[in-house]
């Protein structure tokens, strides 16, 4: 009885004491992250900035009828050697540069509105956009508080768990970040977001956040690598979704099936494939019947083949914590198993503050 009458005392100084850490005014603050020694050290505006590029590209594709899961799963594709591209090298090359058009794209698709139906669920973000800055405010979260483990993306994972989704009276005023201890993560809160984990679609998210931060904490130079492969599949997006807007036959309300047939028959012949020619010339006999046109194809293809050549798996990996999560949302939750969830929290909130006294 007195441990848990000192435990109460101690909590309610704590919500007031902890403000000053972890501030509630700006939630998205991007601060700089006090990491201990041999610690993991990110750049988290630089973070958030690949990201953001990220979120362009995908977007670009999403406007000529391709998904972000589409892309995504594209650039997992393996690498080919040189010579596969020979005879293509020089347009896919063109995709790189930077024009008028291309910018005022990305302007265009940066000032795009969003409806989200769902925001009852598990606190979704309201833009893609924010929800880059999500992960880089708990990027820098997990610095601060777990930057010497081994596993720092699982971190990162369990704290956006703990920040969102696992916290229901969350608003993006008043998020109550400080009140629920969202910065502790216990061995309770491992158990229950685990076993959230392996009874949801949520997995998607988590491996995938795994597999970024394992790649970027390996050294400072994956995090170049990130940001390098960013832009570069910004700029060959937004070049092949002006590239195909601008052809007479474009038509946005089939544009979506067209994108579905060029995925398919790109996956089924791509192994096979020894060129880029031959691979072209399979999808043209595959959609002899359907009215695209080889140009239409051609663009499409170079686009994708671009960004395979150009980037790496962070690339996907990206795409897919951020545009991804944002579009798949629905579909990750199942709202019985978030509801039980939360059904937990007290009692893993009055852990939190046992562990922040007693250790």
């Amino acid at each position: 009885m007195g441990k848990k009458l000192v435990s109460l005392i101690v909590a309610m100084n704590l919500i007031i004491a902890t403000t000053a850490f972890y501030p509630s005014q700006n939630v998205y603050a991007i601060e700089a992250a006090e990491t201990a020694v041999e610690a993991t050290s990110i750049d988290t505006e630089r973070l958030k900035m690949a990201l953001d590029d990220i979120t362009i590209a995908g977007k670009a594709w999403e406007s000529i009828g391709f998904s972000s899961e589409d892309i995504a799963e594209l650039t997992q594709l393996e690498r080919k050697e040189t010579s596969f591209y020979e005879g293509y090298t020089e347009q896919i090359a063109a995709l790189s540069v930077v024009t008028e058009q291309t910018r005022n794209l990305e302007s265009e698709l940066l000032n795009q509105a969003y409806v989200v139906p769902y925001a009852q669920n598990g606190n979704p973000p309201e833009t893609p956009q924010e929800q880059n800055e999500r992960l880089a405010y708990v990027t820098n979260v997990a610095l601060n508080r777990y930057g010497n483990v081994s596993n720092l993306g699982q971190y990162v994972f369990y704290l956006y768990m703990s920040h969102y989704i696992d916290n229901p009276n969350y608003t993006k005023a008043n998020p109550g970040f400080d009140n629920i201890y969202a910065y502790v993560i216990t061995e309770d809160d491992i158990r229950a977001y685990d076993s959230f984990v392996q009874q949801s679609k949520i997995s998607i998210f988590s491996n995938n956040v795994r597999n970024l931060y394992d790649d970027i904490t390996d050294s400072k130079e994956k995090l170049d690598e990130l940001v390098e492969v960013a832009s570069a599949g910004k700029d060959i997006s937004l070049n092949t979704a002006d590239a195909i807007q601008d052809l007479a036959e474009y038509d946005p309300s089939i544009a979506i099936e067209h994108a579905r047939m060029i995925k398919t028959s790109l996956i089924n012949h791509y192994d096979t494939a020894e060129s880029v020619e031959e691979l072209l010339n399979a999808i043209y006999d595959d959609l002899e019947s359907a009215d695209v046109s080889h140009e239409y194809v051609s663009t499409c293809v170079s686009g994708i083949m671009g960004l395979i050549a150009g980037t790496t798996s962070l690339f996907s990996f990206g795409l897919s914590i951020s545009l991804c999560y944002f579009d798949l949302y629905m579909n990750l939750y199942d709202r019985a198993r978030l509801v039980a969830l939360h059904t937990t929290l007290s009692g893993r909130i009055a852990g939190r503050a046992d562990y922040l006294i007693w250790g």
